[in-house]
């Protein structure tokens, strides 16, 4: 009898969907991510330390990033100090970047002190979806996330390149592709 689905090895895959954990990522969350604050939050940060690393890892120490960081809770995080700092930078969970760490704190401040809603920058910058024709080839940058990185910057914000915001956009759904 012959399937009606797909066999596993013909669906396309963007690049970075390599392993398990990345295809089940792929398949559970992205493209789906909440557009709540806290959830794109959570997302924000895990692309800051993704920088220079495999997504396989980030999502690998996903949960340890979430138990050493609050929860990704960005008003808790805006108030860190220096002795939480050190204490992550020692401890043995996460990734032990200094400079992404920092950043996620300068980053959680700032939306703390101002208010802003990630989902609303978002939907500013990509009132409608962005379709893009291969999930294979996916971009790493597009003119509204290059703007939305030149704003975000001038307000304070650091580590939200065009590049990190493309990401960004594609896990949360604004960026859409047409295979896959």
């Amino acid at each position: 009898m012959a399937s009606s689905q797909e066999p596993e090895s013909a669906r396309p895959y963007p690049p970075w969907a390599k392993d398990c954990i990345t295809r089940d990522y792929l398949q559970q969350e992205w493209q789906q991510v909440p557009r709540t604050q806290q959830a794109l939050f959570e997302h924000l940060c895990l692309f800051i330390f993704h920088s220079g690393l495999g997504w396989s890892l980030v999502l690998r120490k996903r949960q340890e990033l979430a138990n050493a960081l609050d929860g990704f809770n960005q008003t808790r995080l805006a108030r860190w100090g220096e002795p939480e700092i050190a204490a992550y930078l020692t401890g043995n969970q996460g990734i032990r970047n200094e400079s992404k760490l920092r950043a996620c704190l300068t980053n959680a401040s700032i939306f703390d002190q101002t208010g802003l809603q990630l989902a609303d920058l978002l939907s500013e910058a990509l009132p409608e979806p962005i379709w893009v024709e291969s999930i294979e080839n996916p971009p790493k940058r597009l003119e509204a996330t290059d703007e939305l990185a030149k704003s975000l910057t001038e307000m304070g914000f650091v580590r939200l390149g065009p590049v990190t915001l493309c990401a960004l956009a594609q896990a949360t759904g604004y960026i859409r592709f047409r295979s896959g």
